[in-house]
Protein backbone atom coordinates (compact mmCIF):
# COMPACT_ATOMS: atom_id res chain seq x y z
CA UNK A 1 0.00 0.00 0.00
CA UNK A 2 1.47 3.39 -0.76
CA UNK A 3 2.29 5.59 2.15
CA UNK A 4 1.01 8.68 2.48
CA UNK A 5 3.41 11.55 3.13
CA UNK A 6 1.05 14.70 2.69
CA UNK A 7 -2.61 15.74 2.94
CA UNK A 8 -3.98 19.12 2.86
CA UNK A 9 -6.92 21.07 2.48
CA UNK A 10 -6.40 24.57 -0.05
CA UNK A 11 -7.95 26.90 -1.44
CA UNK A 12 -6.10 25.74 -4.77
CA UNK A 13 -3.44 23.25 -5.97
CA UNK A 14 -1.26 24.84 -8.93
CA UNK A 15 1.13 21.53 -10.89
CA UNK A 16 4.26 22.82 -12.17
CA UNK A 17 4.66 22.10 -16.33
CA UNK A 18 7.86 19.40 -16.43
CA UNK A 19 8.38 18.62 -13.11
CA UNK A 20 4.75 18.75 -11.93
CA UNK A 21 5.76 20.45 -8.97
CA UNK A 22 2.81 21.32 -6.65
CA UNK A 23 1.88 24.37 -5.15
CA UNK A 24 -1.13 24.74 -2.34
CA UNK A 25 -2.50 28.02 -2.60
CA UNK A 26 -3.70 29.24 0.70
CA UNK A 27 -3.78 25.95 3.24
CA UNK A 28 -7.36 26.22 5.16
CA UNK A 29 -8.30 25.50 8.41
CA UNK A 30 -12.06 27.07 8.21
CA UNK A 31 -14.76 27.68 5.93
CA UNK A 32 -16.82 31.01 6.33
CA UNK A 33 -20.30 30.66 4.87
CA UNK A 34 -22.74 33.55 5.41
CA UNK A 35 -25.11 32.19 7.03
CA UNK A 36 -28.42 34.87 5.72
CA UNK A 37 -26.71 34.29 1.75
CA UNK A 38 -28.26 31.23 1.25
CA UNK A 39 -31.55 29.27 2.59
CA UNK A 40 -30.60 26.37 4.63
CA UNK A 41 -31.34 23.79 1.91
CA UNK A 42 -29.30 25.15 -0.80
CA UNK A 43 -26.06 23.96 -1.97
CA UNK A 44 -23.11 26.35 -1.58
CA UNK A 45 -20.91 27.56 -4.31
CA UNK A 46 -17.27 27.53 -2.72
CA UNK A 47 -14.32 25.82 -4.53
CA UNK A 48 -11.85 24.16 -2.81
CA UNK A 49 -9.30 21.01 -3.22
CA UNK A 50 -7.66 18.24 -1.09
CA UNK A 51 -4.11 17.82 -1.85
CA UNK A 52 -2.39 14.30 -1.12
CA UNK A 53 0.51 12.88 -2.25
CA UNK A 54 1.71 9.23 -1.76
CA UNK A 55 4.85 7.39 -2.01
CA UNK A 56 5.50 4.08 -3.67
CA UNK A 57 5.86 0.85 -1.56
CA UNK A 58 7.30 -2.16 -3.11
CA UNK A 59 4.73 -4.01 -3.25
CA UNK A 60 2.64 -1.07 -5.20
CA UNK A 61 3.44 -2.26 -8.89
CA UNK A 62 1.08 -2.83 -11.04
CA UNK A 63 -1.78 -1.82 -8.96
CA UNK A 64 -4.97 0.14 -9.08
CA UNK A 65 -5.45 2.29 -6.06
CA UNK A 66 -8.39 4.33 -4.80
CA UNK A 67 -8.05 7.25 -2.35
CA UNK A 68 -11.56 8.42 -0.38
CA UNK A 69 -11.58 12.19 1.06
CA UNK A 70 -14.96 12.50 3.07
CA UNK A 71 -16.14 15.53 4.63
CA UNK A 72 -18.43 14.15 8.29
CA UNK A 73 -19.17 15.77 11.53
CA UNK A 74 -18.13 13.77 14.49
CA UNK A 75 -19.52 10.40 13.81
CA UNK A 76 -22.01 11.56 10.85
CA UNK A 77 -22.27 10.23 7.50
CA UNK A 78 -20.14 11.87 5.59
CA UNK A 79 -21.63 15.23 3.51
CA UNK A 80 -19.14 15.26 0.76
CA UNK A 81 -16.88 12.51 -0.77
CA UNK A 82 -14.45 12.45 -3.52
CA UNK A 83 -12.93 8.77 -4.82
CA UNK A 84 -9.71 9.07 -7.14
CA UNK A 85 -8.58 5.51 -8.48
CA UNK A 86 -4.73 6.03 -9.49
CA UNK A 87 -1.85 4.12 -9.78
CA UNK A 88 2.20 4.21 -8.52
CA UNK A 89 3.42 4.70 -11.86
CA UNK A 90 6.44 7.01 -10.23
CA UNK A 91 7.84 7.41 -6.54
CA UNK A 92 5.59 9.78 -5.53
CA UNK A 93 2.18 10.54 -6.84
CA UNK A 94 0.62 13.21 -6.11
CA UNK A 95 -3.49 14.15 -6.15
CA UNK A 96 -5.84 17.20 -6.09
CA UNK A 97 -9.50 16.19 -5.05
CA UNK A 98 -11.70 19.03 -6.44
CA UNK A 99 -14.31 20.09 -4.93
CA UNK A 100 -16.82 22.48 -6.36
CA UNK A 101 -19.81 23.19 -3.99
CA UNK A 102 -21.35 21.88 -0.34
CA UNK A 103 -23.95 21.02 0.54
CA UNK A 104 -26.52 22.82 3.39
CA UNK A 105 -23.82 23.00 6.68
CA UNK A 106 -24.15 24.10 10.13
CA UNK A 107 -21.52 25.63 11.97
CA UNK A 108 -19.14 23.39 13.61
CA UNK A 109 -16.10 21.21 13.57
CA UNK A 110 -16.01 18.96 10.68
CA UNK A 111 -13.16 16.36 9.82
CA UNK A 112 -12.08 15.57 6.24
CA UNK A 113 -10.80 11.65 5.99
CA UNK A 114 -8.96 10.38 3.71
CA UNK A 115 -8.90 6.47 3.65
CA UNK A 116 -7.55 3.99 0.89
CA UNK A 117 -8.07 0.75 -0.87
CA UNK A 118 -7.19 -1.55 -3.68
CA UNK A 119 -9.59 -1.06 -6.80
CA UNK A 120 -12.22 -3.54 -6.55
CA UNK A 121 -11.64 -4.44 -2.77
CA UNK A 122 -15.19 -3.75 -1.11
CA UNK A 123 -13.66 -2.71 2.15
CA UNK A 124 -11.71 0.97 2.63
CA UNK A 125 -9.09 1.07 4.96
CA UNK A 126 -9.01 2.76 8.68
CA UNK A 127 -8.33 6.40 8.56
CA UNK A 128 -4.91 7.24 6.98
CA UNK A 129 -5.50 10.74 8.01
CA UNK A 130 -8.05 13.28 9.66
CA UNK A 131 -7.73 16.84 9.00
CA UNK A 132 -10.35 19.24 11.26
CA UNK A 133 -11.87 22.00 9.11
CA UNK A 134 -14.39 24.62 10.97
CA UNK A 135 -17.20 25.97 9.41
CA UNK A 136 -18.03 29.08 10.74
CA UNK A 137 -21.57 31.50 10.43
CA UNK A 138 -20.59 34.90 9.49
CA UNK A 139 -23.48 37.56 8.89
CA UNK A 140 -24.09 38.59 5.47
CA UNK A 141 -21.92 41.95 5.05
CA UNK A 142 -24.38 44.97 5.37
CA UNK A 143 -23.81 47.56 2.52
CA UNK A 144 -22.17 50.87 3.81
CA UNK A 145 -23.89 54.41 3.70
CA UNK A 146 -22.21 56.91 2.16
CA UNK A 147 -21.43 59.44 4.41
CA UNK A 148 -22.09 63.74 3.67
CA UNK A 149 -18.92 65.82 4.59
CA UNK A 150 -19.29 69.00 4.39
Amino acid sequence: MPRLLIFAPCDRVIFGTGDLSASLIMILHTLQIHSEATPSTASLLYRFSVFSQWYKSPDDEGKTFEQKVSLARGNENPILENITAFQMTAHVHRIAANFQKLPPLTAGEYNLVLTVRVQGESQWSQPIASYPLNILEMPKPQPQKESLVQ
